[in-house]
């Protein structure tokens, strides 16, 4: 192009791909599936049934890949030298198409995940969030563990005879349809053979004609005789902070008027004659934001967080 950047330029070949399941797909009596299969599906398929074959071949042309689980989708990515595009698609696209879900690796995949949770603990914001999670309604789809740990994923199981296998091969049977796909690839060569190759590649998943999940005919949250409801959180670190939390109906449909932010930024602004103005003029509040904290379409949750002054944790009345 004019700037002298073409396909020379490019020093990494990239690909992703999203499916629109998530942690709220979870059976009851297996917390954290979602989570589980997105970390098995990489132990081997029925084409390259090795399963450290894909972690070879990326570390031999300088790649690397990760995924990652929401409420409702579950994301997955690659990237690589960009000579090696076009193979790195078919290993990866057949993890969607025919994983073994070898479960001898089961055991590892298990300790990873309890490694990730037992991090995540120590985040406050976690930790509030997993409380507000065991507060809800038990009839919700937010009364969950999304994440997912040894004790979720293989003693509660064990202890209700739930065979742990087949519950993955039937999650990933019943969501994991190229209907329920979203990719992008990125790579020296022209559009037109970009596609082809995705075509080839993404070509061997099946399309199970599923509709994906959806969760918004069932009750809110919160039933309205418990709210309003105050918790309090100890916290790992030396914080003070107040947040308020408003439940509404999913906002998705929404998406390209955006109300909430019209809402966050009339609260969050921080000129004069705004909340945080107020609160700081008081000598109750240091700092303030507001905007969506989920989104999805059992509900929509809409938070403001105060960072209060010391006076301010003593006055939350006030505030």
């Amino acid at each position: 192009d004019s700037e002298g950047e073409g396909a020379d330029s490019v020093k990494k070949a990239s690909f992703a791909l999203c499916v629109g399941v998530g942690y709220l797909s979870d059976p009851p009596n297996a917390n954290g599936l979602a989570h589980f299969v997105e970390h098995m599906v990489f132990m081997g398929t029925e084409k390259y049934p090795d399963e450290n074959e894909w972690a070879a071949f990326l570390s031999s042309h300088g790649g690397e890949d990760n995924g990652e689980t929401d409420a409702e989708t579950t994301c997955f990515y690659f990237d690589v030298h960009p000579n090696y595009l076009r193979e790195g698609l078919d290993r990866f696209c057949q993890f969607f198409a025919a994983p073994r879900f070898a479960w001898g690796s089961s055991e590892r995949e298990v300790k990873a995940i309890e490694s990730e949770f037992q991090q995540a603990k120590t985040s406050d914001s976690n930790r509030e969030a997993q409380v507000h999670a065991a507060l809800i309604d038990e009839a919700h789809p937010y009364n969950t563990f999304g994440w997912g740990d040894r004790r979720s994923l293989v003693e509660r199981p064990a202890a209700a005879r739930v065979d742990m296998q087949r519950e993955m091969r039937q999650f990933h049977a019943q969501h994991y349809s190229a209907g329920r796909m979203s990719a992008v690839v990125l790579g020296k060569e022209p559009l037109d053979e970009l596609q082809l190759w995705a075509l080839e590649s993404c070509g061997a998943i099946p399309n199970k004609q599923t509709s994906r999940p959806r969760f918004s005919s069932g009750p809110p949250p919160f039933a309205p005789h418990r709210l309003p409801l105050e918790v309090r959180v100890k916290p790992l670190k030396d914080v003070r902070r107040i947040d308020f939390s408003w439940f509404v109906p999913s906002l998705q449909e929404h998406h390209r008027c955006r109300p909430a932010e019209y809402v966050a930024h009339l609260l969050g602004h921080e000129g004069a004659g705004s909340c945080l103005a107020a609160l700081k003029a008081a000598g109750l509040a240091t700092d303030l934001s507001a905007g969506l904290q989920e989104d999805t379409s059992a509900a929509a949750e809409f938070a403001v967080s105060v960072d209060l002054t010391p006076r301010g944790a003593s006055e939350l009345d006030s505030v």
